[in-house]
């Protein structure tokens, strides 16, 4: 049987977990003087607070009950420079696709349709994917040579200001 209140915790979780994987790497990109993947942590941070709120809201509205804060701690793994701050993150990216593709067909094998939030929540998670498999791709193309990545963390910078100037925090990336 179908338990809306467990199965919103489940994705609460996913969304709790990528929120502090996001804070927690703005300031291990700071401190490498990467401003460009500072800012689309802080923005990705947003976005997953918007994504918290959503699931919170509509949870509490089907069942009557408030959802808990799960307490997610922070990552233990601490990336020590940008070569593996990507391959941290696009694995734990794959691993929160997969849980979400699983609650995605639960849900809606139980309901008759899918929940619009958390399909979403993997469409932006698979775009982030992409685009930052596509960044290491790039990065081991030219030897993780640093003026290359300082030019493309900088275009980064400039984009992501961009989008929080037109679109403002709630928009992911």
């Amino acid at each position: 049987m179908f338990n809306l209140l467990e199965w919103g915790m489940k994705v609460k979780k996913i969304v709790e977990k990528c929120y502090q994987f996001a804070i927690d790497n703005m300031s291990n990109c700071q401190s490498w003087n990467m401003q460009g993947y500072k800012r689309l942590n802080r923005l990705n941070s947003n976005c997953y607070l918007k994504y918290n709120h959503q699931i919170s809201n509509y949870i509490t509205e089907f069942t009557g009950k408030p959802l808990v804060q799960s307490n997610i701690n922070h990552v233990a793994d601490t990336p020590i420079d940008l070569k593996d701050y990507l391959m941290k993150t696009i694995s734990n990216i794959e691993k929160h696709i997969e849980e979400l593709v699983e609650l995605n067909i639960e849900y809606a094998q139980s309901n008759g349709i899918a929940c619009e939030i958390t399909v979403c929540l993997q469409k932006h998670l698979e775009e982030l994917h992409y685009r930052l498999k596509r960044k290491q791709e790039r990065y081991n193309d030219v030897q993780w040579m640093m003026h290359d990545i300082y030019v493309d963390d900088n275009h980064l910078h400039s984009e992501i200001e961009d989008i929080e100037k037109t679109k403002g925090f709630q928009q992911g990336y």
